[in-house]
């Protein structure tokens, strides 16, 4: 019982001092750890915040370099601000260039020349005056002074005055070439893939960004939980702040509100616990030296000592720490890995020199292997599918069709390469060893792969097949075919394998023999002939057949708009503004080239619209039917060679002034101009289906002196009429 009482008095003097000092102890190691803890993670959390940044940046540095290069080297650009007169041909060739400027950079949304001289505005939409122009009190800000910011804040903008605003954000450059500000570049930016940019650069489990405005308006980012901000990061290129916040879970928040004054109380109670311990240790060991003493007295054994083991185990977990730094590196090497696939596929090996094989495996090459071919899945009528599906969607299928993509390489013995290099296009570089045709093998991969997404998702895809080649340094080779192939996508349609040899196999077309036809389907409108959509919709079968290149098909859409804006210059204001609005629908459709069968669809649709309003606005106007009258009266006498304006004018009962000019507002020429032009037509097919002499020819289409024939013949032909017959 002795024994027993003397365990427990021994327990229960030390238990408390054990507790309590274990107790604060734990508290002081938890404390110090929360700051150690807070301090590593802050720094992580700026480091990957400048890191971040930094990548923003470089995305908005991107389109601020394209812009400044194209100021400073694009004749186009040169010749817009110098050139004294713009004719309508040069404006359209403007809105392709800014219309290619535009997609050449993702970022970009829209962008509009502004020219100070006479306050033009060319824009990705058309032309116009500034004072018609939505955006003209962003024009005038910077148009006033050389001292604004070449980025802004997110604005709203507008085309029209009676549209909607849009928020974007705008790179605005002023153009001065050698003498004075010439005007300005406006470029906008869409501000919903800035944001999914921004998320995607700042999406950490560690960390919250929001990135601010210069006037500190939060652009993007969640609102944040807490107020002590980790870290403030300004951008030398925009002016913008990004703000970083710590995220800590529940219990570590909850922790880190302890003070250092808790850890000062804990010591102070720790050195309290001591010197209780040293105090029980002397009143308790003053029995156990008395039994000790009374033992040697009674025996020459020497007692055996029970020695109390205290062991303190304290346990550090460090996982969530461990997990973050894991984390960023795994998207470090992502990154990595996508810069040298960019730099592979455009030739471009020096940063492959230091790297080491086993290091070519971690990329996705297979050192073994010395045959590459490159190719492209792409995603058709991919603005249709970003309409369809949420932004969540649509990550899934494409990590889905991602995915899928090396699946089969794998079931076809094919070592794949593949990053996304556009929103809507994975680049794909296979790699085989095997004997036989690689293109074959690769062609029948591609078939497979669009079924399959066909089948499981009902989404169309566009696969294009490069030339193979041996080695890595001719991918970029194998590259270049993979795009000539995707030239002919237009003419082949979507959801299609397209290889190389479509490409190779394609003999040179003469597209040039389309312009007369087009120049025809033009004058056949503007006069209101009912051929001319009988024409127009042979034209686009012949283009079809032929499987012409995209860029023939934009080109040859182009010279159209050019022939209509060239009948149509002549003819009052009211059919030019309708005209214009025309014009732009038809830009628009060739800017959206997918398939000709599309493109057929949505010109002729438009140019019947334009052709109904053209024949209502003619009904409506007065002196239609004189004027009718007269064209018909020249088509029945133009072999009359007394035909002539004051004939005309005394039949009609009309001045002459009167009826030139109602007849070159309804017709589109003067009444010279349109007599000349029936006579020359009329003797094409004399000089074509007879035999009959030059002169002959002259009287029957109403000329009585064979050199006056000669002399029109030649103004509209371009040539002789000896030499037409000859010419066949």
């Amino acid at each position: 019982m002795m024994r027993n009482r003397g365990f427990h008095k021994l327990l229960l003097s030390y238990l408390p001092v054990f507790a309590i000092s274990s107790i604060v102890l734990i508290l002081a190691f938890v404390l110090t750890f929360m700051d150690y803890v807070d301090r590593n993670t802050k720094e992580m959390a700026k480091a990957h915040a400048e890191n971040s940044l930094q990548l923003y940046e470089r995305a908005l540095s991107s389109v601020d370099q394209l812009i400044t290069a194209e100021i400073l080297s694009s004749p186009k650009l040169k010749t817009f601000f110098d050139q004294q007169e713009f004719n309508v041909f040069e404006q359209y060739q403007m809105l392709e260039y800014l219309v290619s400027l535009k997609n050449a950079n993702d970022l970009i949304s829209s962008l509009y020349l502004y020219r100070t001289r006479d306050e033009m505005i060319v824009s990705t939409y058309g032309t116009t005056d500034l004072s018609a122009f939505g955006d003209k009190a962003n024009v005038e800000y910077y148009a006033g002074g050389t001292d604004r910011a070449v980025w802004s804040d997110p604005r709203p903008f507008k085309v029209y005055m009676s549209e909607e605003p849009v928020a974007v954000v705008s790179l605005t450059k002023q153009v001065s070439f050698g003498s004075g500000n010439k005007g300005l570049v406006v470029v906008n930016l869409d501000m919903r893939k800035l944001e999914r940019i921004f998320t995607d650069y700042t999406q950490s489990s560690i960390a919250a960004s929001v990135l601010l405005d210069s006037r500190g308006q939060r652009i993007f980012g969640p609102l944040p939980e807490v107020k002590d901000v980790a870290s403030r990061l300004p951008s030398k290129l925009t002016g913008w702040t990004m703000d970083t916040y710590i995220q800590l879970n529940e219990p570590l928040r909850k922790l880190s509100l302890f003070s250092h004054t808790w850890v000062l109380a804990g010591f102070a109670v720790l050195l309290g616990c001591f010197g209780w311990l040293i105090y029980a240790v002397y009143r308790n060991y003053k029995p156990i030296e008395k039994i000790i003493a009374s033992f040697q007295r009674f025996s020459r054994r020497e007692g055996e000592w029970d020695e109390f083991q205290f062991i303190q185990h304290s346990i550090e977990q460090l996982l969530e720490t461990s997990q973050q730094v894991e984390d960023f590196s795994k998207e470090n090497a992502a990154f990595r890995k996508t810069y040298f696939f960019n730099k592979l596929i455009e030739g471009d090996l020096t940063v492959f020199e230091s790297v080491k094989e086993e290091s070519l495996w971690e990329l996705g090459l297979n050192p073994g292997c010395n045959q590459f071919l490159f190719a492209v899945l792409g995603i058709d009528r991919y603005s249709q599918f970003e309409a369809e599906f949420s932004y969540r969607d649509q990550n899934l299928f494409k990590f889905a069709i991602y995915s899928v993509v090396k699946e089969m390489a794998d079931n076809h013995g094919l070592h794949v390469w593949h990053e996304w290099i556009a929103s809507h296009q994975i680049g794909i570089i296979l790699q085989s060893n095997k004997d036989g045709d690689f293109a074959k093998l690769a062609s029948q991969y591609g078939y497979e792969l669009r079924d399959w997404v066909n089948r499981h998702y009902k989404l169309d895809v566009t696969i294009a097949i490069g030339e193979p080649v041996a080695g890595m340094e001719h991918v970029s080779h194998s590259r270049q075919t993979t795009l000539d192939a995707l030239n002919y996508s237009a003419s082949l349609g979507t959801n299609q394998v397209i290889g190389y040899w479509d490409a190779q196999d394609d003999k040179e077309r003469e597209v040039y023999g389309y312009l007369p036809q087009l120049r025809s389907v033009a004058g056949s409108l503007r006069l209101g002939r009912d051929s001319w959509r009988a024409e127009l919709a042979g034209i686009f079968r012949h283009m079809e057949s032929q499987h012409l290149s995209n860029a023939e098909i934009i080109n040859l859409m182009n010279y159209l708009i050019y022939c209509f804006s060239n009948e149509m210059s002549e003819m009052s204001a009211e059919y030019q503004r309708l005209w214009n609005r025309v014009s732009l629908e038809l830009s628009e459709a060739v800017a959206q080239l997918v398939t000709m069968e599309e493109l057929t669809q949505r010109v002729l649709g438009s140019l019947e619209r334009f052709g109904a309003a053209l024949t209502a606005m003619r009904q409506m106007r007065e002196g239609r039917s004189t004027i009718e009258r007269a064209r018909e009266l020249l088509q029945e006498q133009y072999a009359d060679p007394d035909l002539s304006i004051a004939k005309m004018c005394e039949l009609f009962q009309m001045t002459s002034p009167q009826f030139s000019r109602l007849f070159k507002e309804e017709i589109g020429e003067t009444f010279m101009d349109y007599l000349a032009r029936i006579r020359v037509e009329q003797a094409q097919k004399l000089l074509k289906e007879t035999e009959d002499s030059i002169q002959d020819v002259a009287k029957q289409v109403g000329y009585l002196h064979s050199y006056s024939f000669i002399r029109a013949f030649k103004r509209w032909v371009g040539k002789t009429p000896g030499d037409y017959r000859s010419q066949g």
